[in-house]
């Protein structure tokens, strides 16, 4: 369903002549206000913007937990409840070794989403400067080494502004799940 949307955008003729950008281009497709970018220019997050990446940190935290504990309540069912007259005795050995892995395992995924958490709930917001380029049919936008992923629509509005040659300033954060773009403006040097 997403590669459908985003192919029906990239299909959209390029007819349109490009612009010049300016920060209320970026701010409309990017979803920023002048007041969150000068707070972004500061190093601090607007309200609207922590709660936008607390929400979503929120719910990475909860997807890794859940799957994580789906799959040991599986594993201990097998280990503890499943006929052991079932399974051959190389098998309970297996398990046996299996359950110090998967107890590991959900240790890392527990300390995951600590620091996942952690990361949206106090965010600190790093700033990048330099040319932008954004692939031709793809979503990944990269300034210097810093690479962000667009949803479909702010890629091919992006695309329809002549960002080439110019220098500007991004504002993200950086969490377990990649860089989160913030707010742009356009560098002054």
């Amino acid at each position: 369903m997403l590669d459908e949307n985003f192919d029906s955008l990239s299909a959209r003729p390029q007819s349109a002549p490009k612009q010049s950008p300016d920060t209320d281009q970026f701010a409309r497709v990017l979803d920023f206000t002048p007041d969150e970018l000068r707070m972004n220019g500061r190093g601090m997050m607007s309200e609207r913007q922590r709660q936008k990446y607390v929400k979503r940190g929120k719910t990475g935290a909860i997807v890794i937990l859940v799957i994580s504990t789906v799959i040991v309540l599986d594993y201990l069912y097998l280990l503890f409840f499943y006929p052991s007259e079932r399974l051959s005795e190389s098998f309970q050995t297996l398990l046996v070794y299996g359950s110090i892995v998967f107890g590991a395992l959900y240790a890392t995924s527990i300390y995951a989403s600590i620091l996942l958490l952690r990361q949206h709930m106090n965010p600190r917001v790093d700033q990048v400067t330099g040319q932008l380029d954004i692939a031709p049919s793809g979503r990944l936008l990269t300034i210097g080494d810093k690479k962000f992923i667009l949803d479909a629509e702010q890629a091919y509005e992006l695309r329809r502004v002549n960002i080439a040659g110019g220098r500007y300033t991004l504002y993200y954060f950086t969490s377990l799940l990649g860089n989160k773009l913030l707010s742009v403006e356009i560098s002054e040097s």
